[in-house]
């Protein structure tokens, strides 16, 4: 990893730190989307630099969604199920469009 590389890690874990600290919570801004709004500053600032492979940014934004209790750690992983049907939360969530044709009891292709 170059030395920029570090460089633009540091700038992004100093704004999601700083994001986190700094930013007053309010009734409108609950802790969970603070937190959820530092790690996308975090997530745009490493993608947009490269300061990660994108595998490995994949795994630190999962850990940060649950470490800072954006969500729960089922719901972290949501993004990666393919499951449709399901009761469970983490499986469930998808978009509406992607619900049409898929059985309640078979994982789905998309």
């Amino acid at each position: 990893m170059g030395g920029k590389k570090w460089l633009y890690l540091v700038l992004a874990f100093a704004c999601l730190a700083g994001i986190l600290w700094f930013m007053p919570t309010s009734a409108v801004l609950k802790p969970a989307a603070k937190a959820s709004l530092a790690i996308a500053v975090f997530a745009i600032i490493v993608w947009v630099t490269q300061a990660l492979d994108d595998a490995l940014s994949a795994l630190v934004i999962v850990f940060l969604l649950a470490a800072l209790k954006a969500t729960d750690l089922a719901g972290s992983f949501a993004g990666y199920s393919r499951r449709c049907g399901s009761s469970s939360s983490a499986s469930s969530w998808r978009p509406a469009w992607r619900n049409r044709g898929c059985p309640s009891e078979s994982p789905c292709s998309w």
